[in-house]
């Protein structure tokens, strides 16, 4: 981080957590399954963000590759099952997955904090009762 306030900039990361194992990342060009985190995320896309990326200062930009044994197939599962949304597939060293904002100033602090206060509660709605539809229909 810059020592100038002014020069700082800030921004939000929310998602899943995944492990970095086969079962989290099969391997793209065989697997006719989406992973269970890439459902979580497509909630997260689907009824939380919509069609306001923008207002919700998510950046669209597409993700890095992983570098894990299993988290380099990141890219081409969500190319394979989520073409458009690649940019859900933002992280952290493979452990988590999902949604990053723009990055900000400092004096936009208040309004990405509020952004992404907002997300995080819809989308725990959302992703609770995604959940509960189903274990309904498993039962």
């Amino acid at each position: 981080m810059s020592s100038e306030a002014s020069e700082a900039r800030f921004e939000f990361f929310v998602g899943i957590s995944i492990d970095d194992e086969e079962l989290e990342f099969p391997d793209p060009l065989i697997t006719d399954d989406r992973p269970r985190w890439l459902d979580s995320l497509l909630c997260l896309r689907d009824e939380v963000i919509g069609d306001q990326p923008e207002a919700l200062m998510i950046d669209q930009s597409q993700p890095r590759a992983g570098k894990s044994i299993y988290g380099v197939r990141k890219i081409g599962l969500v190319k394979r099952f989520a073409p458009e949304s690649a940019w859900l597939a933002k992280g952290y060293r493979d452990w988590a997955l999902g949604a990053k904002s723009r990055k900000v100033g400092f004096d936009q602090l208040d309004g990405i904090s509020n952004v992404l206060s907002k997300i995080a509660v819809d989308w725990f709605a959302a992703e609770m009762s995604r959940q509960t539809r189903l274990i309904g229909e498993n039962h």
